[in-house]
């Protein structure tokens, strides 16, 4: 919460915004799984139709993974945030707005898959993931900046390894936007990087959160 004059805490707590967070991501996969349509066509054989939708099976799989992502790392951001404030809670408010967008660029992806036209949709898929994480790097940056929002023991490592994550993220997600304009499924494929970052032993502080301790 943000402190008045006297030191007083005034404000919105920071476990009302995480709730109002996990609700949006909530809401946000749920309807994600609407741009999954059952075959219609009772003529051919089931299994032939839901071959001939794998790619709505794999843009529904993408944006569950990077949701996801998005939902683990503003767990680790607020992880280590003590308090919140006007420009936190509207930044975070901006976040949810875009996470929450999530599903229209993917009902895009299906709808327009294989069209000329193909390569607006993947531009506007990878825009809507960039912001994401510019948004999460705002957020970031403004609670870690002189340590406004976070402990002042907080460890620099872990503030300088958590901004090179998300500045890679956001150097992936240029260059997919950029590969839309040549192959959508190519840019799309780029995108199976951000989850393997994960499993890189660089990134694990910006991943597994110490719950024990602030730093």
């Amino acid at each position: 919460m943000a402190e008045d004059e006297n030191g007083s805490n005034i404000g919105l707590s920071k476990g009302r915004l995480e709730a109002l967070s996990d609700g949006i991501f909530a809401v946000a996969v749920t309807l994600l799984v609407l741009v999954i349509e059952p075959p219609t066509d009772a003529k051919d054989p089931l299994l032939d139709l839901l071959l001939s939708k794998w790619h709505v099976f794999a843009a529904y799989t993408f944006s569950f993974i990077l949701i996801g992502i998005y939902w683990w790392r503003h767990h680790v951001i607020f992880h280590y945030i003590e308090k919140v404030d006007t420009v936190l809670i509207w930044l975070n408010l901006a976040f949810l707005l875009v996470v929450a967008f999530v599903p229209f660029p993917t009902s895009l992806l299906i709808e327009y898959f294989n069209d000329p036209e193909e390569y607006i949709a993947g531009v506007l898929y990878g825009i809507v993931q960039m912001l994401c994480v510019l948004l999460l790097m705002a957020m970031w940056c403004y609670a870690t900046w002189g340590n406004r929002l976070v402990p002042d023991r907080l460890n620099p490592y872990i503030v300088r390894r958590f901004k090179f994550l998300l500045l890679l993220n956001l150097v992936i997600y240029i260059l997919s936007i950029g590969l839309a304009f040549v192959d959508v499924k190519l840019s799309l494929l780029i995108y199976l990087i951000i989850p393997l970052l994960s499993f890189l032993p660089v990134f694990r502080v910006a991943h597994e959160a110490d719950l024990s301790k602030p730093s």
